[in-house]
C-alpha cells in the first residue's frame, strides 16, 4: 500500500506536477466532498514522486485529513482491514500528525485573520 496526500492543484504545482505530482482522473474525498485533481506520492523509501496511484493505495485529503483508499476511479472508505494496515504504518502516522500540525496553523491563522 503506498501513500498518497490528495489535494487540489494551484498553478505552481501544475508547473512541477511532471516532477512530484502523479495526476489521474479527479476524484472527491469521501468524507468531505473536497475535488482533489492531484495526488502525490509520499511514502518515505519515494524519493523521484513514485507512480500513479493503485488500486487499494491509500491516501489523506488535505482538506479533512481523512483517510482513503484508491479503487478504479474512486475513493472510498477503508476496510477495517485496510484501516488497522494504515495506523500501524509509519509513513501513514507521520503523515497524520503533518496534517494535524497544518490543520491547527491553519486554523490559528483563520481565527487571527478574523478577530
Amino acid at each position: 500500500m503506498n501513500l498518497y496526500v490528495t489535494h487540489r492543484s494551484n498553478l505552481i504545482q501544475r508547473a512541477i506536477a511532471r516532477w512530484l505530482t502523479m495526476k489521474r482522473d479527479p476524484r472527491s474525498c469521501p468524507y468531505c466532498g473536497k475535488f482533489n485533481d492531484c495526488h502525490t506520492n509520499v511514502d518515505a523509501d519515494t524519493v523521484d514522486g513514485g507512480g500513479p496511484p493503485e488500486d487499494g493505495d491509500c491516501a489523506i485529503c488535505i482538506g479533512c485529513g481523512n483517510w482513503s483508499i484508491f479503487d478504479g476511479a474512486n475513493l472510498r472508505l477503508p476496510t477495517d482491514v485496510e484501516w488497522q494496515e494504515i495506523q500501524h504504518n509509519q509513513d501513514c502516522m507521520r503523515a497524520d500528525r503533518a496534517w494535524r500540525a497544518m490543520d491547527k496553523e491553519r486554523s490559528a491563522q483563520q481565527k487571527k485573520e478574523a478577530g
